[in-house]
């Protein structure tokens, strides 16, 4: 390789992996979590969007079920996460965790050639309109986009639904939370109570609603049938949405539209 030619990788890397890092501090954490889990949780997502292996979190005097929380916060509601496999961690005899070491699925520069795509195919989904409005437009594009097809790769992530245009449930979640981040919308990933089904909240005129792209995808034409609706709403229409493994704002009424 020239160093014409590495300069200009190098500058390709960094330029998405800055991008990723955008994404990241844009996310929303678990508003459950302590200061001290959300100040870890920055610096585990830096050293993830820089591939780095390790991050020491001494000084954040966590205990293994908040590290825990932290890990579950950044697997599920931070998809520009994706190629984090799982995380390692160490403790000291006492129970204080002092470090994390995120194991990835691939290697640097694949997940940075696979990132920018995710980036520019987020970027493509620029919405107008009223915050109901918006999630109507992602939800429908999304519909339109995606197949649902399981066993693959990234089949329960964001460049799955966003790239290869085929992902499961999860990965329908994460694209519409990424696009919907990028559009300005606070939004969070829900997961029932058996792991089974996964959707998204989000919160409109201050209210927020759940939506559940895939499940609006599954007929023969597209449906809106779980597009801003109640916990009552869907727990009523089938038990798919039973319980919550992953903690969420209660939605308490169906969107009006007008």
């Amino acid at each position: 390789m020239t160093n014409t030619v590495a300069k200009k990788v190098t500058r390709i890397a960094v330029l998405v992996i800055a991008m990723i890092a955008a994404f990241m501090i844009m996310s929303t954490t678990a508003s459950a979590m302590t200061k001290n889990q959300v100040a870890a949780e920055k610096e585990i997502l830096k050293t993830v969007s820089n591939h780095e292996t390790s991050v020491d979190l001494e000084d954040y005097n966590l205990t293994k079920n908040q590290l825990k929380e932290v890990q579950e916060d950044i697997y599920y509601q931070h998809p520009e996460a994706f190629n984090v496999e799982k995380f390692r961690y160490s403790m000291t005899t006492t129970g204080k965790v002092v470090g994390s070491s995120p194991v990835y699925k691939a290697t640097k520069a694949t997940a940075s050639a696979e990132a920018k795509k995710l980036v520019k195919a987020v970027k493509g989904y620029k919405v107008t309109g009223s915050q109901a409005k918006k999630v109507k437009k992602i939800h429908d594009k999304l519909i339109k986009s995606i197949k649902y097809v399981k066993n693959r790769k990234h089949s329960h992530d964001a460049v799955g639904a966003l790239v290869e245009k085929k992902a499961v449930c999860q990965g329908y979640a994460m694209a519409f939370m990424m696009i919907a981040k990028d559009n300005g919308l606070q939004v969070k990933m829900v997961m029932n109570g058996n792991h089974s089904h996964a959707w998204n909240v989000v919160k409109v005129g201050g209210k927020w609603y759940n939506v559940d792209v895939t499940w609006d995808d599954m007929g023969s034409k597209a449906s809106t049938k779980y597009l801003l609706v109640s916990d009552s709403k869907m727990n009523k229409m089938d038990k798919n949405h039973k319980g919550r493994f992953l903690a969420a704002p209660k939605c308490t009424k169906d969107f009006q539209w007008k």
